[in-house]
């Protein structure tokens, strides 16, 4: 059993997460985990080859908050560098929105804390830079047709991603996926790069989903071995293939419903 992300429920409040933590990653980890760094005040994620930070802040004994931080400006006509409240990453790290409409990833650039936009924010324009902790974006032209694209990685759910098409944000309803196929309920119009999906978190695209020989994709893969505690959330179906062993003294909690 392996999460990849923490998914909070839409209109729900700010909700507290305990995952292990320590100074040290783990030597026995497996791909998809979650670790707290405390030295760092980081949340990482396993991938296939290291740890990887992801969007979200510590309380310094392991419990994450899942709430993005938020900057806010407003343009004046003439401003085109704004200093964000910490540092990004990259220009993946932010969505950020002109009086609600999303802006494309191409119309700013980020080095530290400073955002820097291609043009002067127009006056009195209200700016929301929502620090997401994303790495990886990927763009797609529409044309008023298709409905499936290819994304660069596998992704755990719809609300791991954040869609957006000419700078509106796609309700979690308006796609689908299976696999890297992203499939819109209705063919997004035409136009270039026009189609924007930033991913939330990083999940790798081998060993996770189905592989098999070349291009199959049949077996689902799972570690035999339970070594940490684990609930399986409420409300939720849990599955691994057998035989699985659970080490003495580690508990598996299954919630009542």
């Amino acid at each position: 059993m392996k999460h990849y992300g923490l998914k909070i429920a839409e209109g729900s409040d700010i909700t507290n997460i305990t995952v292990p933590s320590g100074t040290s990653f783990p030597a026995n980890d497996n791909v998809g985990e979650f670790y707290y760094r405390t030295d760092l005040d980081d949340l990482y994620i396993r991938n296939n080859t290291t740890w990887e930070v992801v969007g979200g802040s510590g309380d310094g004994s392991g419990n994450i908050i899942t709430e993005y931080a938020l900057d806010s400006f407003v343009g004046n006509g003439v401003q085109t560098v704004f200093v964000a409240s910490q540092s990004i990453a990259t220009d993946a790290g932010v969505l950020i929105s002109f009086d609600g409409v999303v802006q494309h990833i191409t119309e700013y650039s980020v080095s530290g804390t400073n955002i820097t936009f291609s043009e002067a924010v127009p006056n009195l324009v209200e700016i929301e830079v929502l620090h997401i902790g994303a790495t990886i974006v990927d763009l797609f032209d529409g044309d008023g047709a298709t409905v499936d694209f290819t994304l660069s990685q596998l992704v755990s759910s719809n609300s791991m991603i954040i869609v957006t098409i000419s700078g509106v944000s796609q309700h979690t309803t308006a796609y689908s996926l299976d696999g890297t196929t992203l499939t819109f309920s209705a063919a997004p119009a035409s136009g270039t790069d026009n189609i924007q999906v930033m991913h939330l978190s990083v999940v790798s695209s081998g060993g996770d989903g189905a592989v098999g020989g070349g291009t199959d994709a049949v077996f689902y893969e799972n570690d035999t071995n339970v070594t940490t505690d684990y609930t399986i959330s409420t409300g939720k179906n849990a599955v691994s293939a057998g035989p699985i062993t659970i080490d003495n003294g580690i508990t598996v909690t299954v919630p009542v419903g």
